[in-house]
């Protein structure tokens, strides 16, 4: 009785792993085609979610540190054209 439970148990896992393969593997495609860096990414995510605010506060969301900051304080400096 247990056995078909077990196999249904298995294929989820298994849809899950290649649902999770999949879904890498054309997020890593889209990354290199858009031409821009994890961490420009990373900020335009956050701009998105959280709309206008402070470098400071997004510095912060994204982990960087206040050394990290260009010294005008822009992010200008992470997106390089």
């Amino acid at each position: 009785m247990s056995k078909p439970k077990f196999e249904s148990i298995s294929k989820i896992i298994d849809l899950t792993r290649n649902f999770d393969k999949s879904m890498r593997h054309k997020f890593h495609h889209l990354m290199q085609d858009s031409d821009l860096t994890f961490p420009q990414l990373s900020v335009i995510s956050m701009l998105e979610k959280h709309r206008e605010q402070k470098v400071s506060e997004l510095s912060l969301k994204i982990g960087l540190s206040g050394r990290n900051i260009p010294g005008d304080g822009s992010l200008a400096g992470f997106f390089i054209i």
